[in-house]
């Protein structure tokens, strides 16, 4: 069993760390692995012969899939229906396949973080109507309540929570729901301060893989409406404040 990754050698590192990677890692220099098995998703799992060709190839997560090839060597199911793991969960675009730009990197995820970075802030100037910037600049045209530094902190008051504490990471780029970041999201959607003892563990019941939010967001298929409201508030506006 080997890994293979399309990372560099720091952001490889910091994954096994997180992950506690117990078998060898190597990056896929240039790419020249992902085009010699002209790889499409990540992760995608190969199964090889002794000389080295691919007799079987499962693309993204899938448990029975997983244990069906632990049987083909021997081994009793490696996954679980109570792991806590979904079923089931696509993968993405190899990164050889994408569009190459110039910059330096997105920062690797810490998937096991506790604490997030503070939400950003906003200095509207003397005389913005803070009703018309958001309606402006947010641009879904829906009605929002600006989440004015003051508003904010009422809804922190009744989270018996530190602001800058994970409570998920919303699929599907993981970006980290903070209690801070969830109070400016309830604001604006016009929530009352006494909703976020409900919120904080509603927030973290979509984030649970089992949910696959993943799927329900990165669809343009349909999704039952009460899942695609609950998990769609943490990502489709920005959580700033305004001051």
């Amino acid at each position: 069993m080997r890994g293979v990754s399309q990372d560099g050698e720091s952001e490889t590192r910091e994954l096994a760390r997180q992950m506690g990677v117990a078998f060898p890692l190597e990056i896929d220099r240039g790419f020249e692995l992902s085009r010699r098995f002209d790889l499409v998703t990540v992760p995608t799992l190969f199964v090889l012969d002794e000389d080295g060709r691919v007799t079987r190839s499962e693309a993204g997560f899938d448990k029975q899939s997983l244990n069906e090839i632990a049987t083909m060597f021997g081994r009793s199911p490696v996954a679980s229906a109570y792991d806590g793991n979904p079923a089931s969960k696509p993968g993405c675009m190899s990164r050889h396949l994408e569009t190459q730009a110039d910059g330096a990197s997105a920062p690797a995820l810490d998937a096991f973080a506790s604490s997030g970075p503070a939400a950003s802030r906003i200095d509207l100037a003397d005389g913005e109507d803070s009703y018309e910037y958001c309606y402006r600049v947010f641009g879904d045209a829906l009605p929002v309540v600006p989440p004015t530094v003051e508003r904010v902190e009422r809804m922190l008051g009744a989270a018996a929570h530190d602001p800058r504490q994970v409570i998920g990471r919303v699929p599907p780029c993981y970006g980290e729901a903070t209690v801070e970041k969830i109070a400016a999201n309830a604001v604006m959607a016009g929530c009352l301060p006494e909703m976020m003892p409900v919120l904080v563990p509603l927030v973290r019941a979509v984030c649970d893989e089992r949910f696959n939010a993943h799927g329900v967001q990165a669809t343009t298929h349909f999704a039952v409406k009460t899942h695609s409201a609950m998990s769609r508030e943490p990502t489709a506006r920005s959580a700033a404040h305004f001051s």
